[in-house]
């Protein structure tokens, strides 16, 4: 029993030892890739004045906000709602959170040797180089990306606000 016991403890280290291994190189793919770089860029909406922010959505779609401009006496209130928005919204989810589950994601999904094998090719010539055009890549992915559904999101969008209208005056004409 013992010997079983010894063996387990044994086992159980090694293992332990190995999950360690895993974490530390996720943690250095992680460091490698730049993702805090990448979270920086996707959180600077959380970070833009809540004013302009309501501005450049009333420009987008000016229907969703039902007759009030920023000319209106009411606009003081849309902004202070852009703000309590974000101040909900942005900061839920921290850089150390996200890379958390992105370490999660990598030490489930791949073996020690896989992710020994991915770390040593980012800090190879080849990696350094993929890993200098990948914010290249993002920046135009996101431009042909916003260009691409700029136009759909905004008729989207005022389609829904004249939708929600139309609803809107059938339920106060007729509550149901």
């Amino acid at each position: 029993m013992r010997r079983f016991l010894a063996v387990l403890l044994v086992v159980t280290a090694s293992m332990a030892s190995a999950d360690d291994g895993k974490e530390v190189l996720a943690r250095r793919l992680i460091d490698l890739t730049h993702f805090d770089e990448q979270f920086k860029e996707l959180d600077k909406a959380c970070h833009e004045d809540p004013g302009a922010a309501a501005k450049k959505a009333y420009m987008r779609a000016p229907a969703q906000f039902g007759g009030i401009s920023p000319q209106s006496a009411y606009w003081p209130e849309v902004e202070l709602a852009f703000a309590t928005f974000f101040g909900a919204s942005c900061g839920m989810v921290t850089p150390s959170a996200a890379s958390d589950v992105f370490v999660h994601v990598y030490t489930e999904a791949l073996s020690l040797a896989d992710l020994k094998l991915i770390v040593d090719f980012y800090t190879s010539p080849a990696g350094h180089k993929l890993l200098a055009a990948q914010p290249l890549m993002s920046k135009a992915m996101a431009a042909q990306l916003d260009a691409l559904t700029k136009p759909i999101t905004t008729q989207a969008s005022a389609h829904y606000a004249e939708t929600l209208a139309i609803l809107t005056a059938k339920y106060r004409a007729e509550p149901r």
